[in-house]
């Protein structure tokens, strides 16, 4: 008999992301906190004209506001382009480094007809639940 699996995330942390007149993309929440466990973070994009790019540079998590720590600490092990408009990213917030952290994410746009690309980066601020 084999054993359940244990869910991949705890909960889910939903962040909607909008494109202004010039190109720039703007987020729901800024900084994204994340007060739990194994959070899925979702990425939705609502701007007609635009979407994620498909080359691997639509999401980049490059680690903490300290210089000392190492990149993003093993705290981000799984990211997911879902489709044009939707990105995923695994969180385990579990970190032994300090009670809090704020990652770097950059989060990429791409106009659609022109290709031009615009990023932004709205941070991650672990509460780590360890």
């Amino acid at each position: 008999m084999s054993k359940p699996c244990p869910p991949v995330t705890a909960s889910v942390r939903n962040v909607t992301v909008t494109v202004n007149a010039k190109g720039k993309p703007s987020f729901s929440v800024n900084p994204i906190v994340v007060d739990q466990a194994d959070t899925l973070i979702v990425f939705a994009l609502n701007a007609a004209d635009y979407r994620f790019p498909t080359d691997g540079s639509a999401l980049q998590v490059t680690g903490t506001d300290t210089p000392s720590r190492d990149a993003a600490d093993g705290q981000f092990p799984m990211a997911w382009l879902i489709d044009e408009r939707t990105l995923a990213l695994q969180d385990r917030n579990d970190s032994a480094l300090a009670p809090s952290l704020r990652y770097a994410c950059t989060v990429a746009v791409e106009h659609i007809q022109t290709g031009e690309r615009s990023s932004h980066d709205p941070g991650i601020e672990n509460n780590n639940q360890r």
